[in-house]
């Protein structure tokens, strides 16, 4: 192989997307968190009289997924995007990585909108609305900058709203860090703006859950900023620990005592714990917490598997359970959930392991296999236009 030849497959092997599989995920207990948060979701939408008040907090679990992103987005990336890797390149991974998933979700979606409309409330909407929506999910658009008269910004699949400002975070991130201006001074000042954004928004009486809806879309900026970017932060203040290691104990006792905090502030059993202030207490300090001592905890070998399980179930599920709770709207529904509480708290249970199953075969047999073509076809289209540089 001549020095060009081993140049040119150098170049290529530094540009390729490297499909990573769920499996081979550095941070287990991380991973294991993500799902437990996922699950509360799935058990706040649920309508009230299934759930009760059993997870009141269930969307801040949306904020500890954006810390956890901004620490996840920053480990794999940050090296790379510094050095080989194109903002082009990572565009592409993170679409690839998110876009699959949601574009079943929305599926889904339309499919129950339309057995709602047309079985249930007899026509309530046209077709063309129908197509309108959709059209605006196949663009991750939320209906606030199209004009569509809705209330929420993403009808079809209530949860992707955080993925339209998922996305926005990985783009200005890659951005900041390609024209080497994220240094931690810029971040930490983007953290500040953003906290006190959101300080301004819940002493004028804005609930901290903004962005679902086309009346708080612009706060979901300010509450995706402080959250990502924090994240961020916390991964280069992990990078630069110091190396300690506690003892056994200690190393056990860590990751129960986070998991028991996580539970109780998105079940949130206490009066107290649902008011505004507490909510920015859990977000600006908790989370992160968690996050930085999550990612230093260290799993016994036996929990390996149902850690690697959670962490793969819970973007899947994030994303397709809401069609189907829509369907638990329905007005005979609740007519029996009124009439049979017990029963249905019950069945409760029965139903998120029916999500969960029905979100992992799709997360197995659909997303991954999606995810690889689409990985292998765009090194296809590189190595394409590499090829002149061959002889």
């Amino acid at each position: 192989m001549t020095s060009l030849q081993a140049n040119a497959r150098g170049s290529l092997d530094e540009q390729q997307l490297h499909f990573t599989p769920p499996k081979s995920h550095r941070f287990l207990f991380l991973d294991a968190l993500r799902g437990i948060a996922a699950l509360f979701v799935v058990a706040f939408h649920f309508p009230n009289g299934m759930t009760s008040s059993f997870a009141a907090n269930g969307p801040l679990a949306v904020d500890f997924f954006f810390c956890l992103s901004g620490f996840v987005i920053a480990f794999s990336y940050e090296n790379r995007l510094t050095n080989t890797l194109s903002f082009k390149d990572f565009t592409v991974a993170r679409l690839i990585r998110l876009y699959p998933i949601y574009i079943v979700g929305s599926l889904i979606g339309l499919l129950s909108l339309i057995l709602l409309q047309h079985f249930v409330f007899h026509g309530a909407a046209s077709w063309l609305d129908s197509m309108s929506l959709f059209t605006c999910a196949l663009l991750i658009w939320p209906t606030r900058l199209s004009g569509l008269s809705q209330s929420d910004n993403y009808p079809l699949n209530a949860p992707a709203w955080s993925l339209f400002f998922e996305i926005f975070a990985n783009v200005a991130y890659a951005l900041l860090v390609k024209l080497r201006i994220a240094r931690t001074a810029v971040l930490l000042c983007i953290v500040a703006g953003s906290m006190a954004l959101l300080v301004n928004a819940v002493i004028h009486g804005n609930p901290l859950d903004s962005g679902p809806r086309q009346a708080d879309f612009s706060l979901g900026f300010a509450r995706v900023a402080f959250s990502f970017f924090l994240g961020v932060l916390l991964y280069r203040l992990y990078h630069h620990r110091l190396k300690t290691s506690g003892t056994g104990w200690i190393q056990r006792l860590v990751p129960v005592l986070i998991t028991l905090i996580l539970i109780a502030i998105l079940n949130s059993p206490l009066s107290w714990m649902r008011t505004e202030g507490f909510r920015l207490l859990a977000i600006s300090l908790c989370f992160p917490a968690m996050v930085y001592y999550g990612a230093l905890a260290r799993l016994p070998r036996s929990f390996t598997r149902l850690s690697t399980a959670l962490g793969e179930l819970s973007y899947p599920l994030y994303l397709l359970h809401a069609p189907f709770v829509l369907l638990l709207r329905a007005r005979h529904l609740a007519w029996f959930t009124a009439a049979h509480t017990t029963l249905v708290h019950c069945c409760v249970i029965c139903i998120i392991a029916i999500f969960a199953y029905i979100s992992w075969q799709v997360g197995e047999h659909i997303d991954l296999p999606i995810r690889r073509m689409l990985t292998r076809r765009y090194n296809s289209y590189k190595q394409i236009r590499l090829a002149p540089l061959q002889p």
